[in-house]
């Protein structure tokens, strides 16, 4: 296949990969059916294809996802932003359920707790809205809202090369087709066949923790904990074992998690597809907690739907942009989910890539500086927010922590409470705004032209918008990005 020069008229988008990024990705640039505003200037210059590996339609076959498609994701308040900001916010709470029922506790992520106490409660402040839904809803919601302007292909993609520093993307199917593109988009998750050609040396890692999967019923888990335990999510922490239960979007279940630190953190084995969860019982996953709590025992014994995985991760990249490709989600950073961040960090991929890719004039002298500015906005957040996934081991394994200390718990609790707002309160306008200042000040785009960046008009006039936020506490949020604290 020869190089071609980028088309003035249409833009060829390939997105690889079927998870909640990658369909809020494009929805984001075409637009959905409960869009009321004035859609971007220059959404329709792109000639969108999904790829998916087996046919979707409600969501319940596998189309790419990393994650058990039942698994519970939970959304903070910076997530919660950008569906508002994309108008899908009415759509989504038809799929989701508000954190808590309490009205005066919907602003409390979750109870810390040993088994013998509870430590503190850590909130959103200023108070936000965090919602609870699952994966599968997720997308199939998604899913339904593709405009017919998508091409959705059934296929696998093999590899992925580019013959010049500036050339088309040549795609190869397993099946054996082809195809090309301008810009390529990664959104599959730890095994993405985008990932492993960008960055061919990079092996998932395992962490040394097995995580339990489960659910109870609600009523049965009220009687043994009480309403306010059974409403509220609970976070239990021990020395190598941290308990967890969640509410979700369906009220008769409960989600329950636990994570065990295993005998060989950080090893090189590789992630393969055996890797994914295995079927276990109520039986093993009580096994784990009969030493520690009659109460976390007693639940343990009445879940259902068991099961049990190791937890892989990818180490930090070093760019998220390689010329055409750029990578989001779980192929840009793959975490652990011992703070729940990585749904909510690859729904701000979505967004700021989206609005990176609507700002103006992407031209052939201009596409990778574009697409750059991507992974110059998105990497240093998702680097730390990553860090922060890794670290946490420490802090609910309780390294170094007397669990019998009141002080060394409350430091416990103001670092996971520093740590959970930072990411989940998280101001993503200010990013979105970021970014158009930095094609701005390159030149990247012209200043005077109409850009997709929060469907506002010219991109000088978002640049003044910026000097106003600048004046007003954006320095502040700025220098917050580099700031290293007590976390």
């Amino acid at each position: 296949m020869a190089p071609s020069m980028l088309s003035n008229e249409h833009i060829r988008l390939a997105v690889v990969g079927g998870t909640v990024e990658a369909l809020l990705l494009i929805l984001a640039i075409t637009g959905h059916a409960h869009t009321t505003a004035r859609m971007p200037k220059g959404s329709s210059r792109f000639l969108i294809s999904l790829y998916l590996p087996d046919p979707v339609a409600d969501g319940s076959t596998d189309n790419g996802a990393s994650d058990d498609d039942d698994d519970i994701i939970f959304l903070g308040k910076h997530a919660v932003e950008v569906l508002k900001r994309l108008e899908l916010d009415r759509s989504f709470w038809s799929i989701a359920a508000l954190h808590s029922d309490f009205p005066d506790k919907r602003h409390v992520w979750l109870q810390l707790r040993t088994v013998n106490a509870l430590i503190g409660e850590i909130s959103s402040w200023p108070h936000g809205i965090s919602a609870s839904t699952t994966t599968r809803a997720f997308r199939a919601l998604l899913y339904s809202l593709l405009p017919p302007s998508v091409t959705v292909h059934t296929k696998q993609l093999a590899r992925y090369s580019t013959p010049g520093a500036d050339a088309i993307v040549d795609l190869y199917f397993e099946d054996g087709s082809t195809d090309t593109c301008d810009i390529l988009i990664g959104a599959c998750g730890i095994h993405s066949p985008v990932l492993q050609c960008t960055f061919p040396n990079v092996v998932p890692r395992d962490s040394g923790i097995i995580m339990y999967t489960a659910s109870v019923e609600t009523s049965t888990l009220r009687k043994i904990v009480g309403d306010e335990k059974a409403v509220l999510p609970q976070l239990y922490v021990s020395l190598n074992r941290a308990f967890i239960t969640l509410p979700g979007p369906n009220p008769n279940k409960t989600s329950v998690y636990l994570y065990v630190n295993g005998l060989q953190p950080d090893s090189e084995e590789e992630c393969t597809p055996e890797s994914e969860p295995q079927t276990s019982s109520a039986t093993d996953l009580a096994g784990f907690v009969a030493d520690w709590s009659e109460e976390l025992y007693k639940i343990a014994l009445f879940t259902t739907n068991v099961k049990v995985r190791s937890l892989y991760e990818l180490p930090e990249l070093p760019s998220y942009t390689s010329g055409r490709v750029t990578l989001i989600g779980d192929d840009a950073h793959r975490m652990l989910p011992l703070h729940q961040a990585g749904p909510g960090a690859g729904i701000e991929d979505a967004y700021i890539l989206s609005q990176v890719l609507l700002s103006g004039a992407m031209n052939p002298l201009t596409k990778i500086e574009v697409l750059k500015t991507y992974t110059f906005v998105r990497h240093p957040r998702t680097s730390k927010v990553h860090r922060f996934s890794r670290e946490a081991r420490d802090l609910l394994f309780l390294k170094d922590i007397d669990p019998n200390d009141p002080k060394e718990l409350e430091q416990l609790l103001r670092r996971l409470q520093a740590r959970y707002s930072w990411i989940f309160d998280w101001n993503i306008g200010e990013d979105a705004l970021w970014a158009v200042r930095e094609l701005v000040r390159d030149n990247t785009v012209d200043k005077n032209s109409n850009g997709g960046i929060l469907g506002a008009g010219s991109l000088s006039s978002i640049a003044e918008e910026m000097k106003v936020l600048s004046s007003t506490g954006l320095g502040h949020a700025e220098r917050h990005r580099d700031h290293v604290f007590n976390m």
